[in-house]
């Protein structure tokens, strides 16, 4: 027995399935889809463009050296803040812009909240535009000006919208002089930091979710003023084609790969540095003294006066805990009143690789002994190398050290206002 007569309502829908005015349906949702995913694919791409050329020409400054006319001649875009201000006798003069599918974004969110329901989550709508290539992005750049030259140059790259808007970031890069703070609040040093003071690089690369409550791991990198221009460079090499590409960004490696790369070399180094023989050389010191500005931050040299061995038990276990006692030869930094008694140091510090994984402190290795003197950085987290050997190097290294300047853009803020 033929299909048709066997199967009568299911070769009925099958013939109305496959008529030719099904398949001018079937063709007209898929040229409406290829229009509507190509404009949003376009419109982003030109957005793209201009954000290289942005970029292109942030990268030809040079903090100290450019000028009010070179900047306006090298960025496009730019917009100048509403007024001036002073700082003493100084004169600071900013300038910003924003490039941005923000308000577009805006209406999606408005019609997803408006829409949303059991038939249709709040998130439905942010995947179908992602599939059709719309994806959020913001672009932010800022050049402050002192006395008519370039002192900080930053900009971020957020492919997520989040109040505020810098929090939702997967890419931040800002320029620096020295850190400090009027609050006199300790920050964290990381054994990263210590190895590449120049070209701080944070943060982690891991997946992102799509959608306003997703989450992601970001880059921030911090380049000193005085760091070598093709070191500098790289941060300003990013790659923008996820966002009117096929599948979208995903993480902040995709989009800064040559800082994603400098910040796995930079770990490796530091990892490398702590297990070689020298985990604390006189770079390490120098460079602390060189950008950690007005900070709560003490520098002593210290002698060891006396020595000795307990039997202590930590986590259950029996350990012999080498302790030292010690005296202050001379404050080198700050205003430190506090004894030096019964030192001991951790037998743990974070890997710079993973934070959240522990390796070996080589500080235990080094046993000292009466007479011997090292330099103490206290009142600040630093994860390695708080006390260095002071050796006569070291010192050197220490008191000969220029501290950067003090610009007011470079100020910490306490962690309560961030």
């Amino acid at each position: 027995m033929p299909f048709p007569n066997r199967f009568p309502a299911t070769s009925w829908v099958w013939r109305r399935f496959t008529s030719p005015f099904a398949r001018r349906i079937y063709l007209a949702v898929v040229i409406l889809a290829f229009a509507v995913t190509a404009t949003a694919r376009v419109r982003t791409y030109v957005l793209t463009r201009r954000i290289h050329a942005v970029l292109n020409g942030l990268q030809r400054l040079q903090i100290d050296q450019s000028t009010g006319d070179e900047l306006l001649r090298t960025v496009p875009y730019l917009v100048r803040g509403q007024r001036d201000r002073t700082e003493g006798s100084r004169t600071v003069r900013t300038y910003s812009l924003a490039i941005s599918n923000e308000s577009d974004w805006l209406l999606l969110t408005r019609l997803a909240y408006a829409l949303r329901g059991d038939w249709l989550p709040p998130l439905r709508p942010y995947t179908g535009a992602d599939w059709l290539g719309f994806r959020y992005l913001r672009f932010r750049a800022e050049v402050i000006l002192l006395d008519g030259k370039v002192s900080n140059i930053g900009f971020g790259i957020a492919p997520e919208w989040v109040a505020p808007r810098q929090f939702g970031e997967i890419l931040a890069v800002e320029s620096f002089h020295g850190f400090w703070s009027s609050y006199r609040r300790p920050i964290d040093v990381t054994s990263s930091d210590d190895e590449s003071p120049q070209d701080r690089i944070a943060g982690g690369n891991e997946p992102r979710r799509l959608g306003p409550s997703g989450s992601k791991d970001s880059l921030q990198v911090s380049y000193a003023f005085d760091a070598p221009a093709d070191l500098t460079s790289r941060a300003f090499q990013v790659n923008l084609s996820c966002f009117w590409g096929l599948l979208g960004c995903r993480s902040a490696g995709q989009i800064a790969p040559l800082a994603w790369q400098d910040k796995q070399a930079i770990d490796a180094a530091a990892v490398a540095r702590l297990k070689s023989a020298e985990p604390c050389p006189d770079r390490i010191p120098a460079g602390r003294v060189r950008y950690l500005l007005d900070l709560d931050l003490d520098l002593l040299l210290l002698e060891v006066t006396n020595t000795r061995t307990e039997r202590i038990n930590e986590e259950g276990r029996d350990l012999d805990e080498h302790y030292s006692d010690d005296r202050v030869v001379e404050n080198l930094r700050g205003n430190s009143q506090r004894t030096w008694n019964s030192v001991r140091c951790r037998e743990w510090i974070p890997s710079p690789s993973d934070p959240g994984h522990m390796i070996f402190n080589p500080a235990r290795n080094m046993l000292l002994r009466p007479g011997d003197r090292e330099l103490m950085f206290t009142n600040l987290d630093i994860d390695s190398c708080a006390a260095v050997p002071g050796t006569p190097s070291a010192l050197s290294v220490v008191r000969g050290a220029v501290p950067a300047p003090k610009r007011a853009e470079d100020e910490l803020l306490p962690r309560m206002l961030l």
